[in-house]
């Protein structure tokens, strides 16, 4: 209307038309796709550039204007509420407007099926209906993703199969090794409980004398034992009992030997010096004993701070050297054996002490060096650290262990004591103190 020619208003109502009836038929959705349609708007500008374009080339004089009838004619024909079809044929009139004489062309058009449909506001007629269609973005999307292929699964199941298959492969292969171990080793553990059996049902003529290992510990007598009673009496502390080597020791010291008291560093140096005075008999081993300040003085001070402990002794001219170690609250006994060229080191509670080992190895260098002049060849030297030793079960009598290895070392004796040959070892100690001389 307003000039504008049926055909195009038809098309344009048939664009109208065809989403009033979509949004009647369909309910309303509140999906992003349901809301925004780009293809449908580009179609509706598209539409309304043509409809704008021919509303203007209408309003030239070359426009059919409709006449009442017409116009009546075709507003009824909207005006029908329901639904109905067009079957007879209808003239459309075009106009040819490209060249210079405009030409009116009457054509007969085969009627379209339609239907039409009445609003509040405006009545249109659907000539046309165009299908949408929908896409799914993310479907396309995921569709050239390979993690999600499903010939990537099978893939991948495919792989992890394979691993599968070798590691439960392995796993096999290393329970049958575990089996055939264990096959042997029970073998070999049965050949070799089989030899020991053997041998020990072996009959020899060799006759073993179980005396051997075992030494009788010397019986202390009555009168031995009375001063050893005497001795043990506290008071008065600082009465002096006994005097010699240069030392003076007071009932207070030799209370150190009684019951579960520690040793004292008196005791321990008068009860060294009683070895050495034992070395000088006949038919005994040359031993000489460092008192117990030594070791903390060489660890402490170095060499230089005691090279002049040994003015009067040449150390290179004994066989057997004892060294006391003093560890704070723990005594130990080291020996230097030059027989067979070998430091070792004994410690009733078991523990290791590569230090002091080499500190006394380090300490026949320097002492050459001082008094002979000469590097001492230590080379083929050994250090130990003594296992399969008795060993003291409680925190007390490591003093009397140490002099202990030391009085059976030092007349090449085999340490057969134990612990609970302690408390005779504290009363003969107090003895030989007194007596100032060893009894064995």
């Amino acid at each position: 209307q307003n000039g504008v020619h049926p055909s195009v208003m038809n098309t344009f109502t048939s664009s109208m038309r065809m989403n009033k009836s979509t949004v009647s038929a369909v309910p309303k959705q509140t999906a992003l796709h349901e809301i925004f349609k780009i293809d449908e708007k580009l179609k509706y500008s598209q539409l309304l550039a043509d409809y704008h374009k021919s509303s203007t080339n209408f309003k030239t004089s070359s426009t059919i204007s409709e006449t009442p009838q017409q116009r009546k004619v075709w507003t009824q024909s909207l005006s029908n509420t329901t639904p109905k079809s067009v079957s007879s044929p209808r003239l459309v009139e075009t106009i040819d407007l490209t060249g210079e004489e405009k030409k009116r062309t009457r054509i007969k058009v085969k009627p379209y099926q339609s239907t039409v449909i009445s609003s509040d506001e405006d009545e249109v007629k659907i000539l046309e209906e165009m299908p949408i269609t929908r896409v799914n973005s993310l479907e396309k999307k995921l569709s050239h993703n390979c993690l999600v292929s499903p010939q990537w699964i099978i893939e991948m199941q495919q792989k992890y199969s394979e691993k599968e298959r070798e590691s439960l492969r392995q796993v096999e292969e290393e329970k049958l090794k575990k089996e055939l171990y264990a096959k042997h080793n029970q073998s070999r553990r049965l050949e070799a409980l089989d030899a020991r059996i053997r041998n020990h049902l072996k009959i020899t003529d060799i006759v073993l004398d179980d005396t051997e290992d075992e030494q009788a510990l010397v019986e202390l007598t009555p009168e031995m034992n009375e001063k050893i009673k005497a001795a043990l009496r506290p008071n008065p502390p600082s009465e002096v009992l006994v005097e010699g080597f240069g030392q003076r020791l007071t009932r207070n010291d030799i209370q150190t030997l009684n019951r579960l008291n520690w040793l004292n560093d008196e005791v321990i140096n008068f009860y060294l010096n009683l070895i050495m005075e034992r070395s000088k008999q006949d038919k005994n081993m040359a031993v000489y004993a460092f008192n117990t300040f030594f070791y903390p003085k060489l660890i402490s001070q170095g060499y230089n701070s005691l090279k002049r402990w040994t003015k009067k002794v040449d150390i290179f001219d004994k066989e057997f050297l004892l060294v006391p170690i003093h560890l704070g609250i723990h005594w130990c006994m080291a020996t230097v054996d030059f027989r067979d060229r070998t430091i070792r080191y004994y410690n009733s509670m078991e523990s290791e002490n590569n230090t002091c080992l080499y500190a006394l190895l380090n300490y026949l260098n320097e002492e050459s060096l001082d008094k002979k002049k000469k590097e001492y060849d230590i080379s083929d030297w050994k250090t130990e650290n003594v296992k399969d030793i008795p060993q003291q079960m409680n925190g007390s009598d490591c003093g009397v262990f140490s002099c202990m290895f030391a009085e059976y070392l030092s007349r090449n004796a085999k340490i057969t004591f134990s612990q609970k040959d302690m408390p005779y070892f504290r009363r003969k100690m107090v003895y030989e103190i007194l007596a100032k001389r060893l009894l064995q």
